[in-house]
């Protein structure tokens, strides 16, 4: 399997070529950090590299580990604590704000064996529709540079396209048997993560999307005058 191929490759497909030894870690974040420097100048996708980190804890995973994810780069959205990384919500004012903590969902991540390589691009807070927030600059569509990524978490979204880390979802919940009922952690497109209301979306069933909604929902009747 080539390079390009490997970072296209199901999570838990990455994960069982470690645990078999066909692929070691090392490689494999190896492979994620070089995609990473070829392509990052272009689409400005990373927040931080924690190249030497990821090095380092991909060292320490070898044939046989029994973690579901043992050995898969993943990259952390900027709105969540990774130790040692920046915490910027695309925000100025928190430009060096550094952590000293994870958060939970990353370290249950790291507990399951996840390597973290760094932390992805989003709009200021999270608010707007398009990943162009002031501290960073916009972030590229990675079939089309012209354009910009409409997606809340624009780094996430042009990183998974130009075939990169995975990706930690909004609704997560990374118990490893969630996991592996999920396929992995973005081993395809994000309908593999459910959300309030995203089985219905997906069957393009918009009713009820999410609890809020049902609260705003005009009565078509008093809309007649009936």
């Amino acid at each position: 399997m080539s390079d390009s191929d490997l970072m296209f490759a199901p999570a838990t497909e990455l994960a069982g070529m470690v645990r078999s030894g066909e692929i070691s870690a090392r490689e494999l974040v190896e492979i994620s950090l070089e995609r990473i420097e070829e392509l990052n100048p272009a689409l400005n996708a990373f927040v931080d590299v924690d190249a030497e980190r990821a090095l380092a804890t991909a060292e320490q995973i070898g044939p046989g580990d029994e973690r579901p994810f043992a050995g898969v780069p993943v990259a952390i959205k900027n709105n969540r604590p990774v130790q040692g990384l920046r915490l910027t919500y695309g925000c100025s004012l928190m430009a060096e704000n550094m952590c000293d903590y994870d958060h939970n969902v990353t370290r249950r991540l790291k507990d399951a064996g996840f390597v973290i390589v760094g932390t992805t691009t989003l709009p200021e807070y999270g608010i707007l529709p398009t990943s162009e927030a002031r501290i960073f600059g916009p972030t590229r569509n990675p079939w089309d540079l012209g354009r910009l990524l409409r997606w809340l978490g624009g780094g996430s979204g042009q990183r998974h396209g130009a075939g990169g880390p995975r990706q930690r979802r909004r609704w997560l919940d990374p118990h490893p048997r969630r996991l592996l009922r999920a396929g992995g952690a973005q081993a395809q497109p994000r309908a593999h993560i459910r959300g309030p209301g995203t089985r219905r979306l997906l069957a393009g069933d918009r009713r009820d999307a999410h609890p809020h909604h049902r609260r705003h929902r005009r009565d078509p009747r008093r809309a007649r005058g009936l």
